[in-house]
């Protein structure tokens, strides 16, 4: 069958079917007792929803048979079902099963326990004239072209034939929900319900599994970011975390192999992140703050006491560890009360189990204050790369072993990282910052110096087995996060709306951006000791003062002007609250980075004005990249960096469907 009839078919199925689930998720046309079913009915209805995102199709929908008069047929599901024929049966078998269980009156009522009452006139009156599709009015005839890839004529007397059947059900399915949608809906049965869920889940697992397995993961995010939004208190997020659990409690939730429990397991994993930033008005208990700050500065043994970002020795177990420190002195030196109680939230979130999963961080182990020098210490475990007992942590050998390695680094150095790293490389940090934003978080600090990865042990490509150390790029960790002066009862900077103040360049600012706008992260005396490539290991100097540190902060205000991984907005006029989309813009200028194996500093100038750097880019970089790493990459970096201030839900619906093509970079 013609690609293009099937694809209408499938975008008119799907408005049928998001019809019925958005009647039965509503509590505008259910009694108080279906409140329960109701959101089991509305986990279904995003699960259907993350579906169509991923194939681009129209969320709003349209009325009529095969899609609406207006809708094409979506290019991605279109080229899709090209190729792959055989899933197109698939699609069309799940999407008819669930709208003619949602909209079968007898059946709901017989098997499922669900009635539809208080209908008044309405039925009566579309019995009597049904709506049914017009023969001249096929799908084909719309849009079909917009598509010159050689499809098969509309014209021909199969697809036509099956278009009119089709037609038919959608008009069957949409004359039900109307007679439905002038009455509500009551559950006679709870017994019964349990089962329509089951035969909702199985209905809607089908469906995923017609669709690529690269899908499933974009499909889980989409289902997870969408769930979060419009939900911004504590109590609602547990609600939802709750729900969540509740759900993937139930056996038909259960299997293994279910594609979508895994955007289930997401959602509730990111709306227990989300209410624990949330929480408690956004300052800390007691309990929490002892809970945060749980270590002793007196336990560990920095390699260099001048950095703001080192590997140290904890001379109580003897373990490596990779300690950032981030200031809460003001500018003129004294105590900002106010950025330390965001410093510590940002630890608080960055201890939770789930943050290195979700947010590839490393896996914060806690806290301690260096009151003589107005820092906060964040210490992190390293990453179980290297097996064996761990040397001495007496020769800088040691450290150089365990030391992260920047991307900023890598990208000066060869060896290249191969294409099929640099586009995992490239998903990954851009799921991590979409989840991180999903949570009502900020990073504040994506540049590529903020991008680490650490060495492990392969045994690959060798004849005689014998392990060679190599850098888990695979494995690379967002860290380095920037956190800005905070209103009271703000959160770490951490609100997607902007809650906090400035760009996160003045106090409590990142290592990486407190020295120098392009390189890797530096201490206030030289560059950070043990990080191999990034020069010889500076001789041991004084730590920094207070005053010198105050004195770095002013310095990082003037140069977050000059910053080139700020977004032109940010750039002039530093003091603006800061957005989800300059993260975005910055990912993408890192995404660019990666892409032509080349640092940004070789790429732009810092001195060129913002917006002009910007359209240089977009115009001149980019293309650059379609011969590299092809024109779906090019794609993804140039929507990232024209990303402007102020995107709401259209922004994030655009960044959900640039990651889902994300998936498709490198084909």
């Amino acid at each position: 069958m013609n690609p293009i009839t099937v694809a209408n078919n499938i975008t008119g199925l799907y408005a049928a079917c998001r019809d019925c689930l958005t009647f039965l998720s509503s509590p505008k046309t259910s009694d108080k007792a279906a409140a329960l079913a109701r959101a089991d009915f509305d986990i279904q209805a995003q699960t259907l929803a993350a579906w169509a995102l991923y194939w681009e199709i129209d969320s709003t929908g349209s009325e009529g048979e095969g899609g609406g008069d207006d809708t094409p047929p979506s290019p991605k599901l279109f080229h899709y079902l090209a190729e792959f024929h055989f899933r197109a049966g698939a699609m069309e078998r799940a999407l008819e099963a669930i709208a003619e269980t949602l909209s079968n009156e007898t059946q709901l009522f017989r098997r499922y326990g669900i009635a539809v009452e208080d209908r008044r006139e309405v039925e009566h009156t579309l019995r009597r004239s049904p709506t049914w599709p017009s023969p001249n009015r096929s799908p084909l005839s719309r849009r079909g072209s917009d598509f010159s890839s050689g499809s098969a004529s509309s014209s021909g007397t199969s697809d036509g034939a099956a278009t009119w059947s089709t037609a038919r059900k959608i008009a069957r399915f949409r004359a039900r929900m109307a007679i439905h949608a002038a009455g509500r809906w009551t559950v006679k049965d709870r017994y019964k319900m349990r089962g329509l869920m089951q035969v909702l889940q199985e209905h809607n697992d089908a469906l995923y599994r017609a669709c690529p397995d690269r899908a499933y993961e974009s499909m889980a995010v989409a289902f997870a970011a969408r769930g979060l939004r419009g939900v911004e208190d504590e109590e609602g997020l547990r609600g939802v975390a709750g729900s969540m659990g509740q759900h993937l409690s139930k056996a038909y939730c259960a299997a293994n192999d279910s594609p979508t429990q895994a955007g289930y397991e997401l959602l509730q994993d990111l709306a227990e992140l989300k209410a624990r930033a949330r929480g408690g008005g956004g300052v800390l208990s007691p309990a929490q703050r002892e809970g945060v700050l749980c270590l002793d500065a007196g336990d560990f043994s920095p390699h260099d006491p001048t950095a703001l970002a080192t590997l140290a020795t904890n001379t109580q177990t003897g373990a490596t560890v990779y300690i950032e420190f981030k200031s809460y002195l003001s500018a003129p030196g004294t105590k900002d009360t106010n950025l330390q109680e965001s410093i510590l939230r940002l630890g608080l979130l960055l201890r939770d189990s789930w943050t290195p999963i979700r947010f590839r961080t490393l896996h914060c182990s806690g806290l301690f204050k260096d009151a003589s020098r107005g820092l906060i210490a964040f210490v992190y475990a390293l990453p179980e790369g290297l097996s064996g007992n761990p040397p001495s942590p007496t020769e800088n050998a040691d450290f150089d072993l365990r030391a992260p390695e920047s991307l900023n680094r890598h990208l000066h150095y060869p060896p290249r990282l191969p294409l099929g790293a640099r586009f995992g490389l490239a998903r990954t940090l851009l799921k991590a910052l979409i989840l991180l934003h999903s949570a009502g978080c900020l990073h504040r600090n994506i540049r590529s110096s903020s991008v680490l990865a650490f060495k492990t042990l392969d045994r690959r490509g060798s004849a005689t087995g014998t392990p060679r150390i190599v850098v888990d790029w695979a494995g690379a960790r967002l860290m380095d996060y920037g956190v800005a002066e905070a209103e009271p009862g703000s959160v770490v900077g951490l609100g997607v709306n902007g809650a906090g103040h400035g760009a996160g360049h003045g106090a409590g600012a990142p290592a990486a951006v407190l020295e120098h706008e392009f390189g890797p992260p530096t201490s206030l005396g030289g560059p950070v000791s043990g990080f191999p490539g990034l020069g010889p290991a500076s001789p041991p100097l004084a730590a920094p003062s207070a005053a010198d540190i105050a004195r770095s902060q002013v310095e990082a205000r003037r140069n977050a002007a000059r910053d080139v991984y700020a977004h032109p907005a940010v750039r002039l006029r530093p003091e603006r609250d800061y957005e989800a989309a300059f993260d975005l813009y910055a990912l993408g200028l890192v995404l660019l980075e990666i892409g032509l194996w080349t640092p940004l500093e070789e790429l732009v100038s810092r001195n060129e004005k913002p917006y002009m750097m910007r359209e240089y880019l977009v115009k001149v970089q980019v293309p650059r990249l379609v011969p590299v790493v092809g024109q779906v990459y090019a794609d993804v970096v140039r929507e990232l960096v024209s990303l402007d201030a102020g995107g709401g839900e259209g922004m994030v619906g655009r960044v959900l469907r640039v990651f889902g093509e994300m998936g498709r970079a490198g084909e």
